[in-house]
């Protein structure tokens, strides 16, 4: 028996010509149904078939009903995921749950608020990689900053995907640009020097104390805490709170100067700072090694924002192992000589 059915003809062979009639039978009747299914249908919808149909016929073996069925699992089982303004707020929630450090959820926060300013309302899903190129590659953000803003906007993408309300990380399929590393900027001895005459007009000589010799990250020593310090051991502990890893370790104070004095908790309600009276002394570094008593308070967004000058004199290859470097947030240790 031969037949033709949705454009394709077909063969078939059967033992007897009972079999042969039975199954033609079913065939005729197969054609009257779906014949009379595509006339029953509405007249805009015949249209709007003939139309995909010829859409896919750029695609070979490709048809409406596999269309359909990609769609829907691509697209319309997100239609009730909720807006990205929703999605943040549920994220950043999450992310208090995790024990994340406050400086870290205000950097989450602001960016992904900047994130929202532009597609607060649309759903993760329905972000083309166009659409969120075109707002990353703001011209008024450094590559650094792009960099950072894809970051965050890739956490939010896999938090989507675990809560089923987006299948691809769209910020993943994006490249960062690239960046130049800055020349590292040193101070030398004489300005450390200078800078320690003068720390605690600003109030914050012991802060400039343990990140010039101690060694310690910026951050870190912003939480740092004096009962972290032990002056009769020369050592400081850096807990897992205070660290950038969360890893404790122990650092020993050198011979480059010596702290000491009494260490009291200020006792103003409601305030956790710690005062101490510190009595500093650099040696080898002229008037910068008088020993002054000063009262200060732990301010951390004091700690090294005085600007810092490159040494570009001749000769300064000659003279590197004098220089205290400043990697950025590290002050790598070294004794002034």
């Amino acid at each position: 028996m031969r037949y033709q059915l949705h454009g394709k003809r077909t063969s078939e062979l059967f033992k007897t010509k009972a079999e042969a009639e039975t199954a033609a039978s079913q065939v005729r009747l197969k054609v009257a149904n779906e014949g009379a299914a595509g006339f029953s249908l509405p007249r805009d919808v015949q249209v709007e078939a003939a139309a995909a149909v010829e859409t896919l016929k750029a695609y070979e073996g490709e048809t409406i009903a596999k269309a359909v069925e990609f769609y829907v699992a691509h697209s319309l089982r997100f239609r009730n995921a909720p807006p990205v303004a929703e999605i943040i707020k549920e994220f950043i929630a999450e992310r208090e749950k995790l024990n994340q450090r406050d400086r870290n959820l205000a950097d989450v926060r602001q960016r992904l608020n900047v994130f929202a300013r532009t597609f607060g309302t649309r759903k993760l899903a329905g972000i083309t990689v166009e659409e969120l190129a075109t707002w990353l590659r703001d011209p008024t953000w450094s590559a650094r900053s792009q960099i950072h803003y894809r970051r965050r906007v890739s956490m939010l993408y896999d938090f989507g995907i675990k809560r089923r309300w987006c299948e691809v990380n769209t910020a993943a399929l994006l490249d960062n640009p690239e960046t130049e590393d800055k020349d590292v900027e040193c101070f030398t001895v004489e300005e450390c020097a200078r800078i320690l005459e003068h720390a605690d007009e600003t109030g914050c000589l012991p802060l400039v104390v343990f990140s010039l010799f101690v060694g310690l990250r910026r951050a870190e020593v912003a939480r740092l805490q004096w009962e972290n310090v032990n002056l009769a051991e020369h050592t400081v502990t850096v807990g897992s709170k205070t660290a950038k890893k969360r890893s404790q370790r122990v650092v020993s104070i050198n011979d480059t100067r010596r702290l000491a004095g009494d260490v009291r908790q200020d006792q103003r309600p409601g305030c956790g700072r710690i005062k101490a009276r510190t009595r500093f002394s650099h040696q080898g570094t002229g008037d910068a090694g008088r020993g002054e008593d000063v009262e200060t308070e732990r301010v951390a967004t004091l700690l090294l924002h005085l600007p810092p000058r490159r040494w570009q004199r001749p000769g300064a290859d000659s003279i590197r192992s004098r220089q205290l470097r400043r990697d950025r947030s590290t002050v790598l240790q070294r004794p002034c000589q």
